[in-house]
């Protein structure tokens, strides 16, 4: 069952995404050039072909529920391909990635913002969440769609050894 909401809660936030990169993607050249379906997003991820077994089911059900067909790319080396179609001004219609690049991609105008109201389902997603998504200038540059657990592992016998003591939790 926990599979299954993922699953939707991907696909919702992949059709609202499509209709924000989308618009982003149609003026940089993709829609534009003629060569793809209309009707067809071009969605990368920053993963390898391995990872695409649960992209294709979630993208498979996205289609089902939207009518919007999926043309999913996984992209082991994600920022050199992404500059490569920013130097076409052919992007993709989706990008699937973390936060860490976010603000070098704002800044090269790769990115448009989005209003996070627009979004359905938006109120169902952390304030938390949302704000990792907010660039430099406040706007927001995406849709949040997991969180990931961090875990700080800390060796107790090297802290014990140099004289230190574990951090404490602000």
């Amino acid at each position: 069952m926990g599979d299954r909401r993922r699953s939707r809660r991907l696909a919702a936030a992949l059709a609202a995404a499509g209709i924000a990169f989308g618009t982003a993607a149609c003026g940089s050249g993709s829609g534009s050039a003629g060569s793809r379906d209309p009707n067809t997003l071009e969605v990368w991820t920053r993963s390898n072909p391995d990872d695409a077994a649960t992209y294709d089911r979630v993208f498979a059900a996205f289609t089902r529920k939207t009518g919007i067909k999926i043309d999913y790319q996984p992209v082991i080396t994600f920022d050199q391909q992404l500059q490569a179609r920013a130097s076409t001004k052919d992007l993709p219609d989706v990008m699937i990635n973390d936060t860490a690049l976010m603000g070098s991609y704002q800044s090269q105008g790769l990115l448009k913002p989005i209003d996070p109201a627009s979004v359905s389902g938006h109120d169902r997603i952390s304030d938390r969440s949302w704000a990792s998504t907010v660039g430099l200038d406040g706007k927001h540059y995406g849709i949040p769609y997991s969180r990931q657990a961090q875990t700080l592992m800390i060796r107790t016998d090297w802290l014990k050894k140099l004289g230190l003591q574990a951090p404490s939790r602000p």
